[in-house]
């Protein structure tokens, strides 16, 4: 995941069901920190103390029912469980600027519970009627913006972490996709509109779609007014696209952020007129520069969720290909593209099927993977324009811990891997169980990681691959 933008997806439940289903940048970026779905064992690390967190289940006593607990472990302190969550589903863990955020829903209601990040007392809470979402934090923590499922419309809402009240984005649209920009809380939204006439199109059925913003300051300072449109008043950008509308399959409309704040791409379908003709995958990229806000580029045949390299200069998206030349699409190239020329340098994967891939924190390095991991991973250097296959086993790319500007990335599949980038080699770390989840204490500088069921958490030195210490946790 990239934080600190934001994906809002209707019709999926859970952010890491979203990570599963798309192909092209991978979402599976683990760093402490970021907003952590917890229900399938996932570990959440406070990105200020270097707390652990993960969560505990097993039947009760009677075996009908499901116990629950939520474990914070301190880097070298005692574990502790600081929650009991029987009955209760979509458990969440997220770092405001306040403390630790527990969210848990129980019979379509949203508990909300403010923990003090130290002593993990509760410093406040709430109940909302909502079933959230797909929750991502502002850059300065304070606000999270989450879609609530419980709703037939599906709106898109702000939670103000200083008092945990919400504030719902007014829109009549059909489809929302928000994010964050990454230096300001600026809210990036793109809305879409289906065609009346063409709605059983589940891809050619849409009308129009519009890309705003607005910075959060500058709602509070106009009390949130709306507009005669509906939406809020004060917007920073606003462009209409007729005849585009969202992708929601494999490929789909998570939005991608320039790194330095300057440019938003948002991949969207070209619909033809002709609504029984296949949409056109397109990247809408939009200027954020002061001057020209709103300036719109397209590039054709371009899937997203895109990414950019870690200065900003390049876009990293990616095609169908057609390998055997027969005239059906059976691969995917990446491409490159030259953020200000937008001129595209396809990249040849060297396997077939589909792909997911991550790219480094630092250096112009892309690796790539096969789609759930059906094939060795590839590393491309976009400065020396090469490419090259890695040794060892094939792996996806669904949980990836970056370390040291991203020159080196954890892989967490079937096992804990470490890639170095820039020499282009791959280990497999040797552990008393299958690693299936980790993430990074930052201040420490070790790599966590956990067994299936989260009985057990190992702290591993990245340097000599050793095991530092172990910890049990009981139900």
């Amino acid at each position: 995941m990239h934080s600190p933008t934001i994906s809002i997806r209707r019709l999926i439940p859970s952010l890491l069901l979203a990570v599963a289903a798309c192909t092209g940048l991978s979402l599976g970026d683990n760093t402490p920190g970021q907003d952590t779905f917890m229900e399938l064992g996932a570990i959440a690390v406070d990105h200020v103390t270097d707390t652990s967190f993960v969560l505990r289940k097993g039947p009760d006593a009677t075996g009908d029912g499901v116990i629950k607990s939520l474990w914070a472990v301190p880097h070298k302190g005692t574990p502790k469980p600081i929650a009991t969550l029987d009955g209760q589903g979509d458990v969440r863990v997220l770092f405001p600027h306040s403390g630790v955020l527990v969210m848990a829903e129980s019979n379509g209601k949203e508990q909300l519970t403010l923990l003090d990040r130290t002593t993990f007392k509760v410093m406040a809470s709430a109940v909302h009627d909502a079933r959230y979402a797909g929750t991502r934090m502002s850059p300065s923590r304070r606000w999270i913006a989450v879609a609530d499922n419980k709703h037939k419309s599906i709106p898109l809402l702000l939670i103000d972490t200083t008092t945990l009240k919400t504030r719902a984005l007014p829109s009549n649209a059909d489809w929302l996709e928000a994010m964050w920009a990454r230096s300001s809380d600026t809210l990036l939204v793109m809305a879409s509109w289906r065609d009346n006439q063409n709605k059983d199109k589940w891809q050619a059925g849409w009308k129009k779609t519009r890309l705003m913003a607005w910075r959060m300051d500058t709602l509070e300072k106009f009390a949130f007014q709306t507009a005669g449109d509906g939406f809020w008043a004060n917007q920073l950008m606003d462009v209409v696209l007729p005849g585009y509308g969202a992708d929601l399959f494999f490929s789909f409309s998570w939005v991608g952020v320039a790194p330095d704040d300057s440019y938003v791409v948002f991949p969207l379908l070209k619909i033809s007129e002709n609504k029984e003709e296949t949409p056109m995958h397109q990247l809408a990229v939009v200027d954020l520069l002061a001057g020209k806000m709103g300036t719109v580029r397209f590039v054709d045949n371009a899937k997203g969720p895109v990414g950019f390299t870690s200065d900003g200069s390049s876009i990293i998206s990616y095609r169908d290909v057609d390998r055997d030349k027969d005239g059906k699409n059976d691969g995917q190239d990446l491409l490159a593209m030259d953020i200000n020329t937008l001129k595209i340098e396809q990249l040849t994967v060297p396997f077939s099927g589909l792909i997911n891939f991550f790219i480094t924190g630092d250096g112009h390095f892309v690796v790539v993977a096969g789609w759930n991991g059906s094939a060795k991973l590839s590393l491309f250097d976009l400065d020396a324009d090469t490419g090259s296959t890695l040794a060892g086993p094939n792996l996806d790319l669904h949980e990836v811990v970056p370390r040291v500007k991203g020159k080196e990335l954890w892989i967490c599949d079937d096992g804990l891997h470490r890639l170095r980038v820039e020499k282009g080699t791959l280990d497999t770390i040797k552990l008393p169980f299958v690693a299936w989840h980790a993430n990074l204490l930052p201040t420490a500088d070790e790599i966590v990681t956990g067994d299936r069921d989260g009985e057990t958490l190992v702290f591993v030195s990245p340097v000599s691959g050793k095991i530092v210490r172990t910890v049990h946790l009981p139900l």
